[in-house]
């Protein structure tokens, strides 16, 4: 006596593992941020990962924006994390002295005045670099 099975059976099974895995890649998306993204790019809730620019000040919290184009959002730093201070240990001077591009991984937390807030879970590799975008209207 043979087993023989039926083809739609296995057909069925096959359209149940890709759909299975569909699934699964729908909810495990994270946003590669390039160099020029708009904040609408961020929804709430999603996560993100990429090199971004972050603009630190005494009087404000910081920033997050891209590396090529104007437009940012407002950033929370990892609990404990914070920025290398300038010459002086204080955030005064020229703007172009308060940006740092690192490399960040982060979710969008919230909107306040219609703007994504997003905050940090990690930032490395920081260093001082003045945006490309505000050295050019500086010319």
């Amino acid at each position: 006596m043979s087993i023989m099975l039926n083809p739609f059976a296995s057909c069925r099974i096959g359209f149940a593992l890709i759909v299975t895995a569909m699934i699964g890649a729908c909810g495990s998306t994270e946003l590669n941020l390039p160099p020029c993204w708009q904040a609408s790019d961020l929804k709430q809730g999603s996560t993100f990962r990429g090199t971004v620019l972050i603009f630190g000040s005494d009087d404000t919290r910081p920033s997050m924006f891209p590396l090529s184009c104007d437009g940012g959002v407002v950033a929370d730093l990892p609990s404990g994390f914070t920025l290398p201070a300038p010459e002086g240990r204080t955030f005064n001077g020229p703007p172009e002295r308060r940006f740092f591009q690192a490399d960040v991984a982060g979710t969008v937390s919230g909107f306040a005045f219609g703007r994504p807030s997003v905050r940090l879970r990690r930032v490395e590799h920081v260093r001082r670099e003045a945006p490309s975008w505000l050295r050019a209207k500086d010319r």
